[in-house]
């Protein structure tokens, strides 16, 4: 094989990869709309051990949000449910404010840059404004993300 084939090759590799990715975001929503948890018995209901734990969520949430599993999954997933949860109640935005306003010292301190992180932090604080007051852009709860993983990872 000669580097011009394997270069062709590692290109179609490329390709394909990204048309997966595309195929999989035209699917499924980053987060979907709120639908019922008895959904998830209909789904599952050839699986003993899975419904026993629906039903068990069932008695503390009534609905649930999918997620698309794309290595971001679990950062979304939590960022969604905090905006969702300083959307209702106006105490925990105040703290989530608060507590927010000292990470991006305590970032660059950690040694993060100073010029992305700002811009990061300043999403943040954007997107959650947004939600609470209209719903979420899911172009600002993708920046969210960055926030979320520098977050993680300091």
């Amino acid at each position: 094989m000669t580097a011009e084939d394997s270069l062709t090759r590692d290109e179609n590799i490329i390709a394909q990869m990204n048309q997966i990715s595309k195929d999989v975001a035209n699917k499924s929503p980053l987060v979907s709309k709120t639908e019922p948890v008895e959904n998830l018995k209909m789904e599952y209901k050839d699986n003993e051990q899975f419904l026993n734990k629906i039903e068990r969520l069932g008695k503390h949430y009534s609905t649930i949000r999918r997620v698309r599993g794309d290595g971001n999954c679990f950062y979304r997933a939590y960022a969604f449910t905090l905006f969702d949860r300083c959307k209702k109640d106006e105490n925990l935005r105040e703290r989530t404010y608060k507590k927010l306003e000292t990470t991006f010292g305590w970032l660059v301190k950690l040694g993060m840059p100073s010029f992305t992180t700002e811009d990061f932090h300043e999403t943040f604080f954007d997107a959650l404004k947004a939600h609470c007051e209209s719903g979420t852009d899911e172009s600002l709860l993708e920046n969210v993300l960055m926030t979320m993983a520098c977050l993680t990872i300091s």
